[in-house]
């Protein structure tokens, strides 16, 4: 009977992590809000660094949430802890054009679940 448990166990354990989806990764590129990039993600670089922290402040902007544009021009959106620790650290960032970012969490499909985020 134990082994039948345990065995149960493992395999709820599996499906799981399966159904979790993408493994951690890291990805960087500049820091953009959903609301900006869904009109010009497809400028890629040229509209990440020219977009300002004037705009990713912006109400409108806030509310949109965040991402990551990729040197491939993929938008990778974050999830709510990414969001408002991206928030938190524009607040402090003096730089104010071609802000950067690094983000590390588990990907999956056109978002990250943020396990940690540098803005550069």
């Amino acid at each position: 009977m134990k082994r039948v448990v345990l065995s149960l166990a493992v395999v709820a354990l599996a499906a799981t992590i399966a159904l979790a989806g993408g493994k951690k990764q890291t990805l960087s590129g500049h820091l953009v809000d959903i609301a900006c990039s869904n009109e010009h993600a497809p400028e890629g670089e040229a509209f990440g660094a020219k977009h300002s922290k004037e705009c990713l402040l912006m109400s409108d902007c806030v509310k949109s949430g965040y991402a990551v544009l990729t040197a491939d021009k993929q938008v990778i959106k974050f999830d709510a802890k990414g969001n408002e620790e991206a928030k938190k650290q524009l607040a402090g960032l003096a730089k104010e054009k071609d802000i950067r970012v690094s983000v590390t969490g588990t990907v999956e499909g056109d978002s990250i679940q943020v396990a940690s985020l540098k803005v550069e």
